[in-house]
């Protein structure tokens, strides 16, 4: 039987950085564009907080279903993509990467408008820094969660752009963030359904609603984390609606 590494021996392996920052730590070039990926979604996040704890209403509901996506389908799969890259070179067992996390230099809204502003500001730098990211390497071009990510960050431009008003849902700017990369492979695997396109999710909008709410066989099945009550209105909203794409 194979003996597998003991812990210290593993973090001595792969070299997971505590505190890193993108300017010192990382010189690999697709790593460093992640990275700083990464940096702008949290950006976007305490964005969305900050503007949250400003608000009520309608414009409460979208940032909650921002933040949520943010966390749950933004940031947490970036950070785990950066812990298998390379920070200085392509040795697979040398030292890897991992979130930075950088707090961005605007922390404070002085009102609804500026927020609107910041949200814009952000999301315009974050579809520059995907497509930056698909031009400069051959596998972030192909990279199926990029793409699905610049099609909801375009279609919050739009939203943004109108005004924030409109369909108070959008399939690409809230419900397709509500499902995780691991949660689209495992339904293309056990049932061929693909829940990143929109004729698909649309036509099995209520039994998807009923399992993410069933307690008997949910979605996503445990250990993973249910949909919260805010999610879960979302999606209903979506379905009232009529399904806006």
């Amino acid at each position: 039987m194979p003996a597998f590494p003991a812990a210290g021996d593993w973090v001595a392996t792969r070299e997971v950085p505590t505190d890193p920052k993108v300017d010192m730590d990382i010189s690999e070039p697709r790593t460093r564009r992640w990275a700083e990926l990464s940096d702008l979604r949290y950006a976007l996040l305490l964005g969305f907080v900050e503007h949250y704890l400003l608000m009520t209403g309608d414009t409460r509901r979208i940032l909650t279903a921002w933040i949520f996506a943010e966390m749950r389908s933004r940031l947490g799969y970036i950070a785990r993509e950066l812990t298998t890259m390379s920070r200085a070179g392509v040795e697979a067992a040398g030292p890897v990467a991992a979130g930075p996390f950088t707090l961005p230099l605007a922390l404070h809204l002085a009102d609804d408008a500026a927020g609107w502003a910041l949200h814009r500001e952000l999301t315009e730098a974050a579809i520059a820094k995907v497509e930056e990211m698909q031009a400069g390497d051959d596998a972030d071009m192909a990279d199926r969660y990029l793409v699905d990510l610049l099609a909801s960050d375009r279609a919050r431009l739009t939203f943004i752009g109108a005004g924030a008003k409109g369909p108070q849902t959008s399939f690409a700017r809230d419900i397709m963030p509500l499902f995780r990369p691991k949660d689209i492979k495992h339904m293309i695997d056990n049932s061929t359904l693909d829940l990143s396109q929109y004729e698909v999710v649309r036509e099995e909008a209520t039994e998807i609603a009923r399992r993410v709410a069933s307690r008997g066989r949910p979605m996503p099945p445990p250990p993973d984390q249910r949909w919260t009550k805010v999610q879960l209105a979302l999606f209903e909203q979506w379905i009232a609606e009529g399904h806006p794409d």
